[in-house]
This record gives C-alpha cells, sequence and structure tokens, in this order.
C-alpha cells in the first residue's frame, strides 16, 4: 500500500491517508493452487503492470493483495486473501486476516486475529474513497482497463463500508467477546463489492495452479531470466482479472 499522506507528517504520523490495491482474480474452479501461487502469481502481475510504468516509482495500481475467487490451499501468505465472498475481511495494511495467528503454542490472547486486532493491522478511522477497475490480461501483457459502475446500492460503496466498519467495531460477538473497538477494525468486508465484482468477472477462467511453484524473481543475483506472467499457461483470460483500489484514513499503531 502507498502512504500518501499524513496528519503531521507521512511517516509515523498516528494518522495516515492509505492506498490499497487488491487484485480480484477470477479463478477458475479447482485451479485455485496454493496459497503460495497465488503470492507469486500477484507478484509477476505486478511486474506486469510495471512494465510500461513511466514517471519514477511503482505505477499507482501496484497491487497489495490477491483476492482469488477460490481460495488457495497450504500455508497462508500475508498477501493473499481467503476466497472473495461478502464476508471477507481485507486489510488496509499488515498481514492478511487468514495468515494471522498462525504459529503453534501462542497464549490464549494472542490466538486469533481479532485477539491480535490492530497491533498488526492498524485501525481503520474511515473510508475515504473506492474505485474499481476491469484490467484485460493477453499474453502477459496487461493491455487495457476500464471503471466499472460502483454505485453500491442508494448511498454508495463508501458510505456503506464506513457503516460496515462501525458497526463491526461493536460486534464483539466476531471474536466470542474477546476483543472489541478498535481491536476489530483494522479489516473491512467486502460486501457489495464482491456482489459486483462476481457480476463483472465473465466466465471464471484463471488458472492460478499452473503458476510456477520455483519462480526465478526479477533482479537475481545469478541474472537469470525471471519468471514473467506469460509463464502461466493458464493467465490469458477476459473480464477475469479486477483492481479495487481503496483510499483510507487509518491508524497504523
Amino acid at each position: 500500500m502507498s502512504q500518501l499522506a499524513g496528519l503531521d507528517l507521512g511517516y509515523g504520523s498516528q494518522l495516515q491517508i492509505v492506498r490499497t490495491n487488491y487484485l480480484y482474480v477470477a479463478t477458475k474452479s479447482g485451479d485455485g493452487g496454493t496459497n503460495a501461487q497465488n503470492a507469486t502469481f500477484l507478484q509477476l502481475f505486478n511486474d506486469a503492470l510495471n512494465v510500461s510504468q513511466t514517471g519514477g516509482g511503482l505505477h499507482p495500481l501496484t497491487c497489495d493483495y490477491i483476492i482469488p475467487l477460490e481460495a488457495g490451499s497450504g500455508n497462508a501468505e500475508p498477501t493473499v486473501t481467503g476466497a472473495a465472498a461478502a464476508g471477507l475481511l481485507l486489510p488496509v495494511m499488515g498481514p492478511t486476516y487468514e495468515s494471522l495467528a498462525q504459529a503453534s503454542g501462542l497464549d490464549a490472547t494472542a490466538s486469533s486475529a481479532a485477539d491480535q486486532g490492530s497491533s498488526s493491522n492498524g485501525s481503520i478511522v474511515a473510508i475515504l474513497a473506492l474505485g474499481l477497475v476491469n484490467v484485460t490480461v493477453s499474453g502477459g501483457a496487461i493491455t487495457e482497463a476500464a471503471g466499472l459502475d460502483i454505485l453500491g446500492g442508494t448511498g454508495g460503496h463508501v458510505l456503506a463500508l464506513n457503516s460496515a466498519i462501525m458497526s463491526l467495531g461493536v460486534d464483539a460477538s466476531v471474536d466470542t467477546g474477546v476483543a472489541s473497538g478498535s481491536a476489530l477494525t483494522g479489516f473491512w468486508a467486502m460486501a457489495d463489492v464482491a456482489v459486483d465484482l462476481a457480476a463483472s468477472d465473465g466466465t471464471p477462467s484463471v488458472e492460478v495452479n499452473t503458476t510456477p511453484t520455483s519462480p526465478v524473481m526479477k533482479g537475481n543475483a545469478a541474472g537469470t531470466t525471471a519468471t514473467v506472467l506469460s509463464d502461466v499457461t493458464g493467465h490469458s483470460t477476459a473480464d477475469n482479472y479486477h483492481i479495487i483500489s481503496l483510499i483510507s484514513l487509518a491508524r497504523p499503531y
């Protein structure tokens, strides 16, 4: 996620304006692959996105997390969420909900994501803006993008998400009463955003399970040719990639 500003200095400020980008992938049924493959897929997508980036820095839509339509298997990854759904909880910073509290032998007060709460993911004070973009990927290249209609009911997604975060903060039943308030506002639920994406993703066809399991990353010391998105044999599909870009006011702790 990119830090846009702070209410003092951006870095180290108690309140920060944060842009967080999520890559939604309409995974073909049965081809969700492992969480490690999803994390690699995210990196390869970002590499492809940044091939044509000019003006310095990373492309503004470089994604922080991947949201697969079908959940990956195996060990959790901090950049990989569970399967896309209205109730899926998403961070604006820090590790994904699914990757928290994976270690064994934790104290009872640190045995769930809600227990760790804002210490890992900060606290979302408000959602300021939300955008959805459909991205076309073909032959390992990101060729075009188009904005989606995201009215999100009578008040719009932003108002609905802010209300949802407020209600989540008092919903102690999420963690059987162990945590409440800001400890439960480190995440936002996809809600109607998931509905909009499902209506726009065509026939889910991305085969994440064809992502190389031993990728060669760009800039490796040996100078070996890096793995690229076109090395994922089942990646070229229409209407199967969307980017959610969320701008929030967050307290990082």
